[in-house]
């Protein structure tokens, strides 16, 4: 990755300027942007957007999940970034990437064009608005698409489920992929598994996991541990 960006002493006064985590986060996010639009693997990216994943953020400023975690979601709040997750990877775009990084002319042409512009935007928004809530509704079907099956215990209202799913939040939706799996493996006897929208309704990602077969194995390797159950029973 090659060039430079351009930082506006008008930052000073940024509300995060003297929060650490979420300036350093959000300068990492412009150096990282595309300064023209590229293609990943079949994927348009735009430009100001960028691919990655909160554990390569974590990686790359040295920084524990939980922390941009919080930082992006301050991003969020003020508009500063949005994101859109899948189960493989994250989008992150700069809101406002273009008004950081364009140059004079660029901005000088803008102004010109202005009121074409806007007038054209009239009649393109609601057509484009139309368009990209049908696709993110797509996405969101896929995800859950894939989560009701990686999920495996189809009881229940599938509609229900799919209703709850698309009011999650996209931060919601990456932790239920990356902790699913390993709840699936602690349940591997499906009617101990919750069902799926008692699992969407509770927030179960956020449960501690609990390893039946390793507790059973760490017991059947103590047997102390049974006699001390009996006894505590027989006390009673």
């Amino acid at each position: 990755m090659e060039g430079w960006i351009k930082l506006h002493r008008k930052l000073l006064d940024w509300e995060w300027y003297d929060d650490i985590n979420v300036f350093r986060l959000f300068i990492h996010c412009v150096l990282k942007a595309n300064h023209n639009e590229n293609n990943w693997r079949g994927i348009k990216v735009n430009r100001g957007c960028f691919i990655t994943s909160y554990d390569k953020l974590a990686k790359e400023l040295q920084l524990t999940p939980m922390k941009i975690r919080t930082a992006i979601k301050k991003l969020i709040v003020t508009n500063e970034i949005t994101i859109k997750t899948t189960s493989q990877f994250t989008i992150i775009q700069i809101v406002k990437y273009s008004d950081y990084q364009a140059d004079n002319k660029h901005n000088n042409k803008r102004i010109t064009n202005k009121q074409q512009t806007d007038n054209n935007q009239i009649t393109t928004n609601k057509n484009d608005k139309k368009d990209n809530n049908e696709k993110n509704d797509n996405n969101i079907t896929d995800e859950f698409d894939k989560f009701w099956n990686l999920y495996d215990k189809k009881v229940g209202s599938k509609e229900k489920c799919l209703i709850k799913f698309k009011k999650l939040k996209n931060e919601e939706i990456e932790e239920i992929f990356s902790t699913l799996t390993n709840y699936i493996k602690s349940t591997p006897d499906k009617k101990f598994r919750k069902n799926p929208e008692t699992y969407l309704n509770n927030k179960s990602w956020n449960d501690e996991i609990i390893d039946n077969a390793s507790a059973l194995k760490t017991d059947i390797k103590n047997p102390n541990s049974f006699k001390q159950e009996e006894t505590k029973y027989t006390s009673w």
